[in-house]
């Protein structure tokens, strides 16, 4: 019998935007689609993560319309490495992980589970794949100055995104055959000065500048690509979680009509499936 190939989802970075990914693992599910590695970086770690450990995405959905800023907030002030701790992020992971009943460990997902942080010192992406899996999603999602960097394996992370905008690189080292790319910024372009109403949305464009140029190879190295345009939503404003979902709920859609190959036979005929 032939061996089916191994197909992955690389979920990358986007801070709210990313919310798209639930959207994007709801339309899989009801056509079927089964990954067998899931990797994130930053945002995609959260939805990555939590999906692989046991989570449907539809749960997901409702604890993302529950999510508020002040949830984040825990300053760390004298710091001079970040605003915030993290902490209370990782918490709130961890909390939804022990109420649905699952272990916080890469080791137990039923899905293989992988995601990718900065390590601040030697200026190099660093895979996690195994142990404490709310610690590692917290360091993929440590956004620079407004997270503290975490200190874990011997090393100071912070996100992901900064290098490794979509981790299809750490997919296919888990041994993926086919690698679907997700990312939920899409290619830079060009703005209006309008668009940037504050620093916050200036830092974050310039996040989004820097990062896109740093892995748009990697990004491309991707068997498939979704890309999921979202110019004017803010990556740092989570009011928009309906509309980042339904965003990737259309991207992934429209996807699978490109690609119907990706679509198991039983499926192939439903133009699509009810939830």
């Amino acid at each position: 019998m032939k061996k089916q190939p191994k197909l992955a989802l690389a979920l990358g970075s986007g801070g709210a935007k990313g919310l798209a990914h639930i959207g994007v693992l709801q339309v899989f599910e009801e056509y079927k689609i089964k990954p067998e590695i899931i990797t994130g970086s930053s945002s995609g770690a959260i939805v990555g993560g939590l999906y692989s450990a046991g989570i449907s995405p539809y749960k997901l959905e409702e604890f993302a319309k529950d999510l508020r800023i002040i949830q984040f907030l825990d300053l760390s002030l004298p710091s001079k490495l970040g605003f915030l701790k993290g902490n209370k992020a990782e918490k709130i992971i961890e909390k939804h992980l022990k109420e649905m009943g699952l272990k916080d460990t890469f080791e137990d997902c039923p899905i293989k589970f992988g995601c990718v942080a900065t390590d601040l010192l030697t200026a190099s992406p660093f895979y996690m794949t195994s142990g404490d899996l709310s610690q590692a999603i917290h360091a993929s999602f440590a956004i620079p100055i407004v997270f503290k960097p975490v200190e874990a394996y011997d090393r100071l992370l912070i996100d992901g995104g900064p290098l490794t905008r979509v981790p299809v690189k750490l997919a296919k080292k888990l041994g993926a055959d086919i690698v679907i790319g997700v990312d939920c910024l899409g290619p830079t372009k060009t703005i209006t000065k309008d668009a940037l109403p504050n620093i916050g949305e200036a830092y974050t464009r310039f996040l989004n500048i820097s990062d896109y140029e740093t892995s748009k190879l990697e990004i491309n190295s991707a068997d498939y690509l979704i890309n999921i345009e979202q110019a004017d939503i803010s990556s740092a404003n989570l009011k928009n979680t309906e509309r980042c979902i339904q965003n990737g709920r259309q991207a992934a859609e429209q996807f699978l009509r490109t690609h119907p190959e990706l679509i198991p036979e039983s499926m192939r005929n439903i133009d699509s499936p009810a939830r």
